[in-house]
């Protein structure tokens, strides 16, 4: 299958979720103590995991030293070993459909069950895998970087990421982090 009609499946099947917006409302960073985060590892091999878990693992300590509670959900083409980290899920291309890229439903289940006051997509690069957990996620504010598709109706706070080339330290899942958390403890709720 044409990965332009892959696209377009996922994209439509993944509108079905854009109208789910209930219990949504400003969290900054004091305020959120439960966190959900995404992240697509796009990645070769299992070597290449090594650096990006250890980032992640960096947030969950930051995350830790402050009080709040971490739960990662991390993409990879193929399986990877994500130990060092607590309360994670990884998904890899065998656990998401064919056609539409919808991971399993017990696994969005799972995800959505789980009651997070914000959602931070780490990602820079388009994950449509991702996408289904951030519209199935019970977070009452989702913020993420900024991609080049359609997808960001799903948010409610964006930050600029570098798109011409996704793979510099500025995108770094770490970096990535420290910019959403900065801007959301700069914003005072009303």
């Amino acid at each position: 299958m044409s990965s332009r009609l892959k696209k377009i499946l996922s994209a439509k099947a993944l509108s079905k979720y854009g109208k789910l917006r209930a219990n949504r409302k400003f969290v900054d960073w004091n305020n959120a103590m439960r966190i959900q985060f995404l992240y697509a590892a796009n990645i070769l091999t299992a070597e290449d995991a090594v650096p990006l878990v250890s980032e992640l693992y960096k947030i969950q300590n930051l995350c830790k030293e402050e009080g709040k509670t971490p739960f990662f959900v991390i993409y990879s083409p193929f399986p990877i070993d994500s130990a060092p980290l607590e309360n994670v899920l990884t998904v890899s291309k065998k656990d998401c459909g064919r056609f539409t890229s919808r991971p399993r439903k017990e696994s969005l289940a799972e995800f959505g069950g789980y009651a997070a006051d914000l959602l931070v997509n780490l990602s820079t690069a388009d994950s449509y895998q991702l996408e289904f957990y951030a519209a199935a996620s019970s977070a009452s504010f989702k913020t993420a970087s900024t991609r080049q598709t359609d997808v960001s109706f799903k948010y409610d706070f964006l930050v600029a990421a570098n798109p011409e080339n996704p793979e510099t330290s500025a995108n770094s899942p770490l970096a990535v982090f420290k910019a959403i958390r900065y801007y959301l403890q700069m914003i005072k709720p009303a």
